[in-house]
């Protein structure tokens, strides 16, 4: 993609969120944000989130203020507007954006193995055997490294969008800048 390549994004935030963009001129999540909004299943989130984090440091510069990615999608309709919130319509430059697949990225929320429907027929049968019943019992005991690693390594599908809908198109910025935002809905 083009350094000068721009892609338009929606995101559905707190007002507080764009209280702070327009007093600051950017917005960047804090990790204890994610724990104070998710609390007993911070856990979960923390794992996914940090899988994803871990990858979007790889392919877009993160900044030292930012601690977890910023939620944006390619369909308006998934930013959903809920009491004290808005909706960002930003035209973010393509290379401060990671795109992924939002219903595998559902998978990795449930951290469950992401495949084809043989491979996670196979994968299934392979947790039956050992008497697991979900994927995500992997991540709650030390028990299983092998079985935990084949599902991590399977979420790296979750980058893979050629012939995706852009209405299953998600995408994380480590920041929201007050130049990108194109419009607000209130």
């Amino acid at each position: 993609m083009r350094n000068d390549a721009v892609i338009t994004m929606w995101t559905a935030q707190d007002k507080r969120v764009w209280e702070t963009i327009k007093a600051s001129g950017c917005y960047y999540v804090k990790k204890e944000y994610v724990e104070a909004k998710y609390q007993e299943t911070a856990w979960i989130f923390q794992t996914a989130y940090s899988y994803i984090n871990k990858h979007a440091e790889k392919v877009i510069e993160k900044p030292f203020q930012a601690d977890s990615l910023i939620w944006l999608f390619r369909d308006e309709k998934w930013a959903a507007k809920e009491k004290d919130m808005v909706i960002m319509k930003l035209n973010i430059p393509a290379d401060q954006v990671i795109l992924f697949e939002m219903r595998r990225w559902n998978k990795v929320l449930n951290l469950s193995f992401i495949g084809s429907d043989n491979e996670m027929e196979k994968f299934q049968q392979n947790l039956t055997k050992i008497g697991i019943n979900d994927s995500s019992d992997l991540f709650t005991t030390p028990y299983y490294p092998l079985q935990k690693k084949a599902v991590t390594d399977s979420w790296q599908r979750l980058f893979e969008i050629e012939d995706i809908p852009a209405q299953y198109i998600q995408g994380g910025a480590w920041q929201l800048k007050n130049e990108w935002i194109g419009d607000i809905i209130y």
